[in-house]
């Protein structure tokens, strides 16, 4: 492995016709979409919350946050528990698919990452696939995706 070029790997998954990903470092697990219990008043990103192995989970909609129209959840939905300084978020998805493995240099930034979309990072171009990198620090960071 080069140092000049560090290598980061990354979960993704489908949005629609879209492949976007994760940084695998921040991602729990991944698993099918439970029922979710709705919370009154809470920020529109927030789809409600599960009950994980007796632990209360908020699940936030991805396709909200980036401004993707809502779609039904499906039999291939999944749900990315991520977590943030002990607090652990749980992310819907339309489908996961792999983990690719990407170098520094193969990452391009975008103007959309630059200043029109705070999530996204960059993207990159594999075997004729383009994958929409998402800034794990931005999902994160924003007090509305939790519910206390």
């Amino acid at each position: 492995m080069n140092a000049d070029d560090p290598q980061t790997q990354w979960l993704t998954f489908a949005l629609g016709k879209e492949t976007y990903g994760v940084e695998v470092l921040h991602v729990q697990e991944v698993f099918r979409c439970p029922e979710i219990s709705p919370v009154p008043g809470a920020p529109t990103t927030v789809l409600g919350i599960i009950n994980l192995r007796g632990e209360v989970i908020t699940v936030n909609d991805i396709r909200v946050m980036l401004g993707l129209p809502e779609v039904g959840v499906t039999d291939q939905t999944r749900i990315i528990l991520m977590e943030r300084a002990g607090q652990k978020l749980g992310m819907l998805v339309d489908s996961v698919a792999e983990i690719i493995t990407n170098k520094a240099s193969e990452m391009e930034t975008t103007l959309m990452s630059t200043q029109g979309n705070p999530f996204i990072q960059a993207t990159c171009q594999k075997k004729d696939k383009l994958y929409i990198l998402l800034s794990t620090h931005e999902l994160l960071k924003d007090d509305e995706v939790f519910v206390e």
